[in-house]
């Protein structure tokens, strides 16, 4: 008697899974077992109802039913006519295309590499959709190696998008290029901070990002509230100390040409440049250096 109120709650479930987040090969499966569980729920229930003494008769002819209908839906399932892939592909495409779903919430991995071919080629469609937003987001999705590229792809584009909100660019504000502003998103840069400074001046092909741990934050632009993995990633820049990383324009593109060590500040310079950074005073200077080289190559850091 069990079985039929347990598969109830399960296809309750399923269903509302379904409703908020479409269709998947999974949950097609699992659709799929929530049916018969509720097939095999009302096979006993209804034996049990209308002969409560001599049961085990209507149960016994119901189950080899059920098993018919297993074999016969295994078969169909095992065909090309249903195919999962093809028929979640169609539902997610049609819950974007809707509106129901955003770009920016939109299962875009799952499209580009759970759903196969027939996935492959409704990301192709998109990327001719005449909705702007929706086609670039496909054509950037359809040139990514692996899920784990498109979760970057999406991560740098949300802190492109809410990079104003804890930038500070220096000597003077200017908007940074699109090109830079994409650049200087990444972790290195400022996706793994909650404040960040861009020396940069309008038109220059080269950029300084300096994080957190380089300047003092002031206590109103402290957030009251962060996530386990933030409060890590400022407590780290807080502890290495100061690590600028450079950015430059080459062929039309911002990249870091090398990745600058991090090295622990100075506690006896600390609060002067700090101090320095918050009043805006930071430039970059050509200074003469003392260093090893073993034939024309430099060995270790400069010494003077």
């Amino acid at each position: 008697m069990s079985i039929l109120p347990l598969a109830i709650i399960a296809a309750l479930a399923m269903g509302l899974r379904l409703n908020q987040y479409g269709l998947t090969p999974d949950r097609l499966w699992g659709l799929v077992c929530v049916i018969f569980a509720v097939g095999y729920g009302l096979v006993y229930f209804v034996a049990v109802v209308r002969k409560r003494q001599d049961w085990a008769p209507l149960i016994r002819r119901g189950n080899i039913r059920l098993a018919f209908a297993t074999m016969a839906a295994a078969l169909l399932l095992a065909t090309p006519l249903l195919g999962f892939n093809a028929i979640s592909a169609r539902d997610q495409v049609a819950r974007l295309k809707s509106g129901k779903v955003t770009v920016d919430k939109f299962d875009w991995a799952a499209l580009a590499f759970d759903f196969g071919e027939p996935g492959r080629r409704a990301l192709a469609e998109l990327g001719r959709s005449g909705n702007s937003a929706i086609a670039q987001r496909a054509v950037e999705v359809a040139k990514a190696g692996g899920r784990y590229d498109v979760a970057d792809l999406v991560r740098t584009r949300l802190n492109v998008e809410t990079l104003d909100s804890k930038l500070r660019v220096l000597p003077v504000p200017v908007a940074l290029p699109d090109g830079l502003r994409s650049a200087v998103s990444g972790y290195e840069g400022c996706g793994g901070t909650t404040l960040c400074v861009v020396l940069y001046r309008a038109g220059s092909n080269e950029a300084w990002v300096l994080q957190r741990g380089c300047f003092a934050v002031p206590a109103a632009a402290e957030p009251s509230k962060r996530d386990e993995r933030e409060a890590m990633v400022v407590a780290a820049g807080d502890y290495i100390g100061c690590s600028p990383q450079r950015y430059a324009l080459a062929d039309g593109k911002w990249s870091q040409p090398s990745q600058m060590s991090w090295k622990p500040a100075d506690a006896a310079v600390e609060p002067s440049r700090k101090a320095a950074l918050n009043a805006g005073r930071v430039e970059v200077r050509t200074v003469p250096r003392r260093q090893l080289f073993i034939g024309d190559e430099p060995v270790g850091d400069p010494f003077e």
